[in-house]
């Protein structure tokens, strides 16, 4: 089934005849039916869990060829690819399902995370205190990210700092 034919099977007709001392010699008979089963190609892929992304995003991700012979080599690589989004906390293995009008598709059952995140520390001096005088002045440190912008797989991180009175950063990233 490792190369594009996952509905094989295998059963076993015939050992007739077989006994223990068959194994110290030669071997022994055995027949095996072996059937390829269709070959798969996929029609679609299909994605359970989701809440917030688009399936157009994953199915960029995924690489995916429709209408082709399918491998196990490339479905591994297709969930090697979902896992290593940031925004998704669990992929399971793909699944080949049967659709209506004999059609086959990929499952991916995935559960997506929680991609945004806010850490910062503020801090307030008040002016003429015993340390310095002037006005007062606000100081910290604040990084906001948000990950996988109205589904799209896109993030926006911005962070502001500020240490003095003579200093501030402001850093935006997409």
């Amino acid at each position: 089934h490792g190369i594009g034919y996952p509905f094989c099977s295998a059963e076993m007709v015939d050992s007739s005849g077989f006994s223990i001392t068959d194994l110290k010699s030669s071997g022994f008979p055995l027949i095996i039916a072996v059937d390829e089963g269709r070959e798969g190609r996929i029609d679609s892929v299909l994605f359970e869990g989701l809440n917030y992304t688009k399936i157009s995003v994953l199915n960029r991700h995924v690489g995916l060829p429709l209408k082709r012979r399918i491998t196990k080599t490339q479905l591994d690589a297709a969930e090697r690819s979902l896992n290593h989004l940031p925004f998704l906390e669990r992929v399971s293995s793909p699944q080949w399902v049967l659709l209506p009008d004999n059609r086959t598709g990929i499952l991916f059952n995935v559960q997506e995370g929680s991609p945004n995140s806010f850490s910062g520390i503020l801090g307030y001096i008040p002016s003429n205190n015993q340390f310095r005088s002037g006005k007062s002045m606000v100081t910290g440190d604040v990084t906001v990210h948000l990950g996988n912008l109205f589904g799209t797989a896109r993030s926006l991180t911005g962070r502001w700092a500020r240490r003095d009175q003579t200093s501030q950063d402001f850093d935006f990233k997409y």
